[in-house]
């Protein structure tokens, strides 16, 4: 009996250490975690102001070409609007694009651009034109395509090399062989053909925390103290938007049809909802319908 309470005891004893190293591991990846974050965003910061002069500007900008898309996920605001749907497709004008391309070419920017917003961008079929134009304008920006990959294959991809295009990023809806063999195949088709590609592939599964989408919708798992998302956001329309959760464009400080970008960016109300995000306070209806359902 006591060989049995010795063991018994230095089990508990082992079990008790590794409980304590395992929480005092996570306390420390947490910490890491923030250290981490804070150097982030100072050097972010800091190579804003190398390479714009100041720390107020943007890295992403999304422009959205088309509204269609071919899916209805129950977390997107396309599956209760019919504003995704084909019969209700808008395109951006195609001065309007270049126009926008023109006004960041005015700055010299450096960042990452992607032509989606809620439409899947692989439907227009201007996109390498609008890609091309980019890459000539913007040589220095990063061109990234948002896609379900349902319309990716060997023959678009190619286009898109052609135009300059090195990076995507795919959302797998559906956990299935046969959706996992077709990025599989892609990835063994540039590896093949040598093409310097970048893919980045996230799949949503059902307990995947998810934005509302400003309230709009409702996922199976609500992302909770999220901090806001930051791209320059442009609809169809060319309306400037606060954030890409806006779906019914809502928060447009400008147009860029009548306006230049910067002109927009430097507007003093926009200016003032950027800082109070800054600090947390969320003074727009939509920023309220966000923060109360996460």
């Amino acid at each position: 009996m006591v060989l049995l309470s010795n063991t018994f005891t230095g089990k508990l004893k082992i079990l008790a250490e590794n409980i304590f190293y395992r929480i005092a591991f996570f306390k420390a990846a947490l910490f890491l975690r923030g250290i981490y974050l804070c150097l982030s965003g100072v050097y972010s910061d800091f190579i804003k102001i190398l390479k714009y002069g100041t720390t107020d500007i943007f890295n992403d900008v999304l422009i959205e070409t088309t509204t269609h898309c071919n899916r209805r996920c129950s977390y997107c605001p396309n599956s209760v609007f019919p504003r995704g749907l084909k019969e209700n497709e808008k395109l951006m004008p195609t001065e309007l694009f270049k126009k926008i391309i023109g006004d960041l070419r005015g700055i010299n920017f450096k960042g990452r651009i992607s032509p989606h917003l809620y439409g899947e961008p692989l439907l227009d079929k201007r996109l390498p034109d609008l890609m091309e134009y980019v890459r000539r304008n913007l040589p220095q920006a990063k061109v990234v395509i948002f896609t379900n990959g349902d319309f990716l294959n060997a023959g678009i991809l190619d286009r898109l090399y052609e135009a300059g295009v090195r990076s995507y990023y795919i959302s797998l809806h559906e956990n299935s062989k046969e959706a996992v063999r077709e990025i599989s195949d892609l990835i063994k088709y540039i590896r093949k053909n040598k093409k310097k590609i970048r893919i980045d592939t996230q799949i949503f599964y059902e307990d995947t925390p998810l934005f509302t989408r400003a309230g709009l919708v409702k996922p199976n798992n609500i992302a909770e103290n999220l901090s806001c998302l930051y791209p320059l956001t442009i609809n169809y329309k060319g309306d400037v938007l606060v954030c890409c959760n806006d779906y019914l464009g809502e928060s447009a400080f400008g147009n860029l049809e009548k306006e230049r970008l910067m002109d927009i960016w430097n507007k003093s109300g926009f200016k003032k909802i950027r800082e109070e995000l800054n600090r947390k306070i969320y003074t727009l209806d939509i920023c309220k319908r966000c923060r109360k359902n996460m």
